[in-house]
Formats: C-alpha cells, structure tokens, sequence
C-alpha cells in the first residue's frame, strides 16, 4: 500500500489489506528490500529522474473490476491524461463512468497505479487522494519533467 496520509479511503485501505494479507504487520527480510525498492522509486520519481513504472508487482486488494480499472490506469503513459468516461470505454464498459470513478478513489497506490491522470469529461481535474491540488501539481510536474528530457 502507498497511501496519502490524509486520505479519508487510508483506514479501509488498510482495512482491506489487513483482511487479505493478515500478516501484514509483521516485518520480514523481504520486506525491507520491497520498501527499500518501493522508496527509492517514489524518490526518484517525486525528483524527476524516472517517467516509467515502479520495478515492482503490485496487486492492491479489490474486487475483479476495481482491478480491472487498476490496470487499465497502468496503460496511461506519464504526463499524459484521460477522461474517466474514456477510462471506463478502454475497459469495455462505457456506461460505468461513475463506478469506474469510483474505482480510482479506491486506489490504495495512488503513484504506483496513477489515478491522478484521470480527470474530468470537460477538462477539470476531480477527486484524488492526496487532494485536488496534488494532483495539480502531479499533472504539471509530470508535463514539466517530459519537457525536460
């Protein structure tokens, strides 16, 4: 889980994790080298060296479709956008919107699957985890560093 702290989500997140994974909170060797790996990525992205995927699997807890909506976040390359009815017509199911809406709230990784792309039919940004206004910075940050390179 990579979770924004003042996520309202933060508690069933971890709800949900604690319930398909309940031995979460003990810590295990593997484990510091994920994190180890999980760190050095997240800095490096909130730095600008990294415009691709993390090198790590990750299967956030959900239902079938919340993680099909998951994956299709995956496909949305850095420092581009899509609409979220575009979102739920690339799963096949144009009539979801709201649901598929709701699916990206649901994200318990935000940066590693990156629902901060999604965004409203006319153009304005909607809900994100860590707030409207990270996710501003996100979007802009990540069209900066395209530019850059």
């Amino acid at each position: 889980m990579c979770d924004w702290e003042s996520s309202p989500k933060l508690p069933a997140h971890l709800a949900a994790l604690r319930k398909s994974l309940p031995e979460i909170d003990s810590e295990t060797e593997g484990d510091a080298t994920l994190m180890e790996t999980a760190d050095h990525w997240v800095t490096a992205y909130l730095e600008g060296e990294v415009t691709v995927a993390p090198p790590l699997i990750v299967k956030p807890a959900g239902s079938e479709f919340r993680r099909e909506v998951w994956d299709a976040l995956r496909q949305i390359p850095y420092g581009e956008t899509m609409t979220y009815k575009a979102l739920a017509a690339r799963i096949g199911k144009p009539q979801c919107v709201r649901v598929v809406a709701s699916a990206c709230a649901d994200n318990p990784v935000s940066l590693f699957i990156p629902c901060h792309r999604v965004i409203g039919a006319d153009g304005t940004l909607r809900g994100y985890a860590g707030g409207k206004a990270v996710k501003r910075h996100l979007l802009l940050f990540e069209q900066t560093t395209l530019q850059k390179h």
